[in-house]
């Protein structure tokens, strides 16, 4: 799991920081003003980009907000649940663990997610980054989004 953590932090920040990066100046001590700013400071950019580290301060300066991200996990499961490859990413043929990916337990990973959301994570993106992402990569479906 934590290669993936590692992976989906570099996914989400490769196309911030393509190009080469501004250095704005802080509005307000905002992480996320900062990079507004950046943005601003480059009209008519197709992409506009800000550095790696700024970019990564936004990303974690967003509280969570843990009532609606518990909402979230209790409305997802129905469609979890109607996913026909669940059981089979639970408890795949001895072949696809070889030559594809260790079992994956969609249903217990929620109960993780959940449990971190009640007792440890404070950050939006550890929710939406570090959970739901990861979850999506291991269950190897394209139509498995949330």
């Amino acid at each position: 799991m934590m290669l993936l953590e590692n992976l989906l932090t570099a996914s989400t920040l490769v196309g911030l920081v393509f190009a080469a990066p501004t250095t704005p100046t802080r509005n307000n001590g905002s992480p996320c003003a900062a990079v507004s700013s950046a943005v601003a400071a480059q009209p008519g950019v197709a992409t506009p980009t800000v550095g790696a580290e700024l970019a990564y301060e936004c990303i974690n300066s967003v509280p969570l907000n843990k009532t609606a991200a518990l909402n979230l996990i209790q409305a997802v499961k129905p469609y979890f649940r109607w996913q026909s490859t669940t059981s089979w990413l639970k408890d795949p043929p001895a072949e696809y663990v070889a030559k594809v990916q260790e079992p994956v337990d969609i249903f217990g990973e929620l109960d993780v997610i959940e449990e971190n959301v009640k007792s440890k994570w404070t950050k939006e993106y550890e929710l939406h980054g570090k959970a739901w992402r990861p979850m999506h990569v291991c269950a190897t479906n394209t139509r498995f989004y949330i």
